[in-house]
């Protein structure tokens, strides 16, 4: 499991902690009211959805049950699949970085079409330039200049993350991090290292806008509750 916390862009906001937690959920610091579900399908290895293209059902089934907003990711790699799923009643969409990369114009064609703010890309990284298939395809492109492109294709957010780090506990990468929040001007959410509350804090204060963390909570007695009230607690 995986879960966020973060900052709005510009203002502090209660994090709210998402109500489908047997999957590769994610809670955000969102407007509580309207909370976010990040439901990875497929790359998460939910018992009963694991292979692709993306599984409208599954979203539309999600969208009914839990009656919240809905951001879905995996297996999202053509028009067809956006238009699907946002007929199915996601709210947002989060693209892999393979999908759109070397070529660009399907990223394009679905910011167009459906808004830059319905789109996140999940941009990997391992030394500072970015990875394709989980870390295997080196691509020789410096992360920076990655999330750059990302930003000036129309993605509406970029969910950054440190392979090398994802399941260490050591801390995220701050340096990375900061580099590439200075570098777009749309919001990053961390991603890989989590170990402790402080860790959060530390990425937000990187500049992300957002932390992911997913050892932290299953293997230690750390909540997602008691994160967002930590970090409600330092603003």
């Amino acid at each position: 499991q995986a879960h966020v916390a973060g900052m709005a862009a510009g203002k502090a906001i209660r994090p709210t902690p998402m109500a489908v937690q047997e999957s590769n959920s994610l809670f955000g610091k969102f407007n509580p009211s309207q909370p976010y579900q990040v439901v990875m399908d497929g790359a998460c290895g939910f018992a009963w959805v694991t292979v692709r293209p993306a599984n409208t059902r599954f979203a539309q089934w999600l969208k009914r049950a839990k009656g919240c907003r809905l951001a879905y990711g995996g297996g999202i790699k053509t028009m067809f699949h956006v238009e699907q799923l946002l007929k199915a009643g996601a709210d947002k969409l989060i693209i892999g970085h393979a999908a759109v990369w070397p070529n660009l114009n399907f990223l394009r064609e679905a910011t167009r079409t459906v808004g830059s703010q319905a789109i996140t890309v999940a941009l990997d990284y391992i030394g500072g330039t970015h990875r394709l298939e989980r870390g295997k395809l080196d691509t020789c492109v410096p992360v920076v200049i990655s999330a750059k492109e990302l930003e000036e294709a129309g993605a509406g957010e970029i969910l950054l993350t440190s392979i090398h780090r994802e399941g260490t506990m050591e801390g995220y990468d701050l340096e990375t991090l900061h580099a590439v929040s200075q570098a777009v001007s749309i919001p990053v959410v961390a991603h890989g290292g989590c170990g402790s509350y402080e860790h959060m804090a530390e990425a937000i204060d990187a500049g992300a806008i957002a932390v992911a963390a997913g050892a932290l909570f299953q293997f230690t007695e750390s909540t997602p509750k008691e994160a967002a009230e930590y970090l409600k607690a330092k603003g």
